[in-house]
């Protein structure tokens, strides 16, 4: 994974890349480990994060931070169009397969939905 981080020379755009994987593995983890307390905030940043992909054509503001500071320009295509992307070349190169971008966004929906159901769940004492 940190060939992913610090496969360039760009200092800023790796620092972003360091904030994604960062905010990846929090989304993963927090459900769990937050108090209750604070589990009505993860939901809502799941809400925040699934209106930005779909806000900016299933892409992360992230993911095009990134690729402005990686390329010098703000590219507007959505992936199905060519534009940047972010989970399906990590799982692509982590797990050795070749997931397609429909894939990708399935997946990405499907783990948000359940992280999301999961930590509700939680918040009731359900699980």
């Amino acid at each position: 994974m940190l060939y992913f981080i610090l496969n360039t020379d760009n200092n800023l755009a790796n620092l972003i890349r360091l904030v994604h994987y960062t905010l990846v593995v929090f989304v993963f983890v927090a459900h769990s480990l937050l108090p209750l307390a604070y589990i009505k905030y993860y939901l809502l940043l799941i809400i925040l994060i699934f209106i930005g992909w779909n806000d900016l054509s299933g892409q992360c503001i992230l993911t095009r931070l990134e690729h402005y500071f990686r390329t010098g320009e703000w590219n507007q295509k959505a992936p199905t169009e060519g534009g940047p992307e972010f989970l399906r070349p990590v799982i692509n190169e982590t797990f050795d397969i070749n997931i397609s971008r429909f894939q990708a966004e399935r997946l990405s929906n499907f783990l948000l939905l359940a992280l999301w159901l999961v930590a509700f769940l939680r918040i009731y004492h359900l699980l």
